[in-house]
């Protein structure tokens, strides 16, 4: 069983992760080349509607996990340039509406490679990250501790074709309402 104090440790810890992650996320309005839009939110069954055409190169992002189905989801994707990882200014991104708590996005992708992917979920829609309300997540679901994670173990291959992942959004007090509960009902004591 956590102790009021583990459960300290634990949110100072996912704390300074997301306010590492937040402070040095790209957050700044670049635009977006014309190839790298969504091509829509699909619904869980419309796997094969994205990337119809196999010639090009499309990434498939689930969404898990989300708290709420209100705001937006920002997908950021990275080239293989680790030096540019989270910096701002640097990477393709796109904003889609939260359709419920499980969404599909469909991108298109400019070419074939290595890339990074990151997720923030912006409740309020208001382009800037709330850290402690909005969630994050990172391809490959890298296990979060006091930093940002590595970019090799975030970096995926996205060969040509369709290629689907599954990004987990993270939360300061995690995503499970019964553990937020308690824990404030632990700290009111």
């Amino acid at each position: 069983m956590l102790t009021q104090s583990h459960l300290r440790i634990k949110a100072r810890s996912m704390c300074l992760t997301v306010l590492a992650f937040f402070s040095i996320t790209a957050l700044a309005d670049e635009k977006i080349p014309l190839s790298f839009s969504p091509q829509s939110t699909l619904e869980k069954e419309s796997l094969a509607a994205c990337g119809r055409d196999q010639t090009d190169t499309f990434l498939f992002v689930n969404v898990v996990d989300l708290r709420s189905d209100e705001g937006n989801i920002r997908v950021h994707i990275y080239p293989n340039k680790p030096e540019e990882f989270l910096k701002s200014g640097k990477g393709f991104k796109v904003d889609v509406p939260t359709k419920k708590k499980e969404n599909m996005i469909c991108l298109a992708i400019p070419d074939a490679g290595d890339y990074a992917v990151t997720v923030m979920h912006d409740k309020n829609a208001n382009g800037k990250a709330d850290v402690f309300s909005e969630g994050f997540g990172f391809s490959n679901n890298p296990k979060l501790g006091l930093s940002k994670p590595k970019y090799e173990k975030v970096v995926m291959t996205i060969p040509r074709g369709v290629t689907a992942i599954n990004v987990k959004m993270n939360y300061i007090f995690g995503s499970d309402k019964k553990k937020v509960d308690r824990r404030r009902r632990l700290r009111r004591h």
